[in-house]
């Protein structure tokens, strides 16, 4: 898993691909527009709540907005 850590982001991102992969359960529900870096507006296509991500041996829960990221696996925003 590539993680990005973007101190520009205000929510927590995974991408759809990995996402498909994975086979999390998704809230649609949780749908909202994103700006991204080129003026585009895209919507995500929903939420994974409380998703477990161990990083250098900590163990952190949180909820990740599903969206076509591309570049990583994950995008965490601070």
């Amino acid at each position: 898993m590539v993680i990005l850590i973007d101190s520009g982001s205000t929510h927590n991102f995974l991408d759809e691909a990995f996402w498909k992969s994975l086979k999390l359960p998704i809230s649609t529900q949780d749908c909202f527009e994103v700006k991204v870096a080129n003026g585009d507006v895209l919507q995500t296509k929903g939420a994974c709540h409380e998703v477990q991500i161990r990083l250098q041996g900590t163990l952190f829960q949180m909820d990740l907005n599903v969206f076509p990221l591309g570049g990583c696996d994950v995008v965490l925003g601070t």
